[in-house]
């Protein structure tokens, strides 16, 4: 009686370095069953599962061989080369990071053009869904200072995964601060004192804005902060105080000041003789400003 000998076969899904390799197997024997597997993955390491998962440690061509035995004890065997991918290398790059500020990461990963997915994991989970994103080059917003460990997991055209940690430090946020003397008049000099700090590095730029159209006054580090600012007209103005640190981290402050407006001088006087007294008649008015509380006259005759 001759016995019919079995068909070896097998399929393979993508294989990666280091990632489950699916082997499925597909023989059969005619009148008969399978009922022994030995695979051969040319890596120095065998199996005898029906389907087993394989992890390739190296990239490149594997001649794999699949043994098969029936229930007849008659046996096929087939060989499959099989391609293992590298993994792709996942790099980043994060710019300056500072509290309350958009940090920017830059995908840096490679091979260039075969990258089709991103997952980033920001490390700071109290902010949420916003601690992720699958944009190649995100941006977050971390709600505090300090060290956080940055996950980037990408995915290149051939299904392999890899993924890269790296700490990222965010700097504190400056604190802003200044003082003024409010309800001063127009044409007067206002000073104002600066009283901003931060706790990491120091401040670099002092950017002062006055709110009448004027052009911003720019100082910066080593000079002293402080400065004055002359309002040519009463009203109401916003001055806003904007820092930078030596770790390009930024904040603001704006506050509100009042401009008094000055008074407008007027008078008159009838026609008189000389050595007769002269009336004169005020007629200055406030302009817009506070009640005039005080008046010096000048009458030209020194004597």
């Amino acid at each position: 009686m001759t016995l019919n000998k079995p068909f070896a076969d097998f399929v393979v899904d993508t294989a990666c370095v280091n990632g489950g390799t699916q082997f499925t197997d597909l023989s059969y024997a005619s009148g008969s069953t399978i009922a022994g597997w030995h695979w051969d993955f040319d890596d120095g390491t065998t199996s005898t599962a029906t389907n087993p998962l394989h992890y390739f440690t190296a990239p490149g061509w594997y001649n794999v061989v699949l043994t098969v035995t029936s229930a007849d004890g008659c046996v096929s065997q087939t060989m499959k080369p099989t391609y293992v991918h590298p993994l792709p290398m996942p790099e980043f790059y994060a710019d300056t990071a500072c509290a309350f500020n958009e940090t920017q990461f830059t995908d840096m990963s490679l091979p260039l053009g075969d990258i089709v997915s991103w997952s980033w994991n920001f490390g700071e989970p109290v902010s949420g869904m916003s601690n992720y994103s699958t944009l190649q080059n995100p941006s977050h917003s971390y709600l505090s200072s300090g060290v956080f460990n940055v996950t980037l997991v990408v995915q290149d055209v051939h299904g392999c995964e890899h993924y890269l940690t790296k700490p990222v430090y965010v700097s504190p946020e400056p604190s802003v601060n200044f003082t003024f003397a409010n309800n001063q008049c127009a044409g007067a000099p206002i000073y104002f004192n600066d009283q901003s700090s931060t706790p990491s590095g120091h401040i670099t730029h002092w950017i002062w804005s006055w709110g009448d159209n004027t052009p911003n006054d720019t100082i910066v580090y080593p000079a002293p902060p402080n400065t004055y600012h002359v309002y040519q007209n009463g009203g109401n103005y916003i001055v806003t105080l904007r820092v930078l640190t030596s770790h390009d981290c930024e904040a603001l402050l704006m506050k509100n000041i009042t401009i008094i407006q000055n008074p407008l001088a007027d008078f008159f006087t009838e026609n008189s003789c000389e050595d007769v007294y002269i009336n004169f008649y005020d007629q200055s008015s406030p302009n817009g400003g506070g009640q005039i509380i005080e008046w010096f006259w000048n009458f030209d005759d020194p004597a």
